[in-house]
């Protein structure tokens, strides 16, 4: 005991009957440095290479821009604002439905003037997004079946959540005159 009442121990306690050198096993193998070094960078590379695998086709499959140049689109930003502001003084009342048939989808578009009156005699296109790839986008013509009222068919369409895009142009316009751009659900 030392003068502060606490029980002093030798550096090294004694064992009894413990062999001296590493711990083998019965069958002569024995774990070294370089055994644990040797897993742990065969870990790591399987790590890394699944890694650098994954982000390879995460990246080519969405490379996640819609433009792929910015200083366009910057340079395009007021012509886009001027388009939008003219598309709402036109007071167009739109509708736009998607269904799901047995071999496919179908889009419908109503377009009518701020008095209801049909607009018709428009070229109209339709683009239906995929969420996740643009490989799976669908464009699409629409025709015009009675006044102001125009539809497509989407034929082998899956169901879904998509981004339906209508687009309505004018000969002689360098702008679509109507861009419109929704969330919708089609039916599995």
């Amino acid at each position: 005991m030392c003068c502060c009442g606490t029980l002093m121990l030798p550096a090294e306690p004694a064992v009894m009957g413990r062999p001296k050198g590493p711990a083998k096993v019965q069958n002569g193998f024995t774990l070294s440095g370089r055994h644990v070094l040797v897993a742990l960078l065969v870990f790591f590379a399987v790590v890394a290479s699944v890694n650098g695998l994954m982000m390879r086709l995460a990246i080519s499959s969405m490379p996640g821009l819609d433009a792929r140049n910015g200083y366009d689109v910057s340079q395009r930003y007021n012509a886009e604002i001027e388009a939008a502001t003219a598309q709402q003084g036109r007071g167009w009342q739109v509708t736009a439905q998607v269904g799901k048939r047995a071999y496919g989808a179908w889009v419908a578009a109503d377009f009518a003037s701020p008095n209801l009156a049909p607009l018709g005699g428009m070229t109209v296109s339709a683009t239906l997004e995929h969420p996740a790839t643009r490989q799976m986008d669908r464009s699409l013509a629409l025709r015009e079946t009675t006044p102001g009222h125009y539809e497509a068919l989407a034929p082998g369409l899956q169901g879904g959540v998509w981004t339906l895009v209508l687009k309505v142009e004018r000969p002689g316009q360098e702008h679509p005159v109507f861009v419109s751009r929704n969330r919708i659900q089609v039916e599995r």
